[in-house]
């Protein structure tokens, strides 16, 4: 990866920058998205913290200096309310000329940790099934599969796919991590 990668919360960035990353954001991935992303209204609304939705936390990974700072990743954790208050769902998605270079796996333990900083107990994410490096992924971060929806998403041309969902809970995971040695603190 070329430079330093900062994950940091979204308001630490120029809204400008975070409008650019999503603009740069195939159709494709744009399908995990069950929200309106594009425009600068969408993130100054995420920025300022306005209620009347579930709590979530938004992160950024960047590279750059100064001004020059292009974001590359963005993951969004978004609370359960009622009785799924103890539940969080993640979301990520990397600029795909960043891909495969560590960026996704390190935005998502940042979330993950987050989450359960924060008091969650579960946190599920959502994938399409055949996408082996998202689902292999989110495996090595502790997440086990939970269900298989058959024909649960379309695509922009129409294409139906099997939708995963995968979950961390954390009292299991970090109980078997600490038993292996491997429950220190991220960097």
């Amino acid at each position: 990866m070329n430079g330093d990668v900062d994950i940091v919360p979204i308001g630490d960035v120029p809204v400008d920058a975070v409008v650019a990353f999503f603009d740069r954001v195939p159709d494709g991935d744009r399908t995990f998205f069950k929200e309106p992303v594009a425009g600068a209204a969408t993130v100054q609304a995420w920025t300022s913290g306005a209620p009347g939705g579930p709590a979530s936390t938004r992160l950024v990974a960047v590279v750059g200096q100064g001004g020059e700072r292009s974001v590359v990743g963005y993951a969004a954790l978004i609370g359960g309310v009622g009785w799924s208050s103890h539940v969080s769902e993640l979301r990520l998605v990397v600029d795909p000329e960043h891909r495969r270079q560590g960026l996704g796996h390190r935005l998502a333990a940042a979330a993950l940790e987050v989450a359960l900083g924060s008091g969650a107990t579960k946190v599920v994410v959502e994938a399409i099934a055949s996408q082996d490096a998202t689902v292999g992924l989110f495996l090595q971060l502790g997440f086990v599969a939970e269900a298989i929806l058959e024909d649960h998403v379309r695509d922009a041309n129409g294409g139906l796919h099997d939708l995963i969902v995968l979950a961390h809970r954390s009292a299991d995971t970090w109980s078997t991590l600490a038993t292996v040695g491997l429950d220190a603190p991220l960097d």
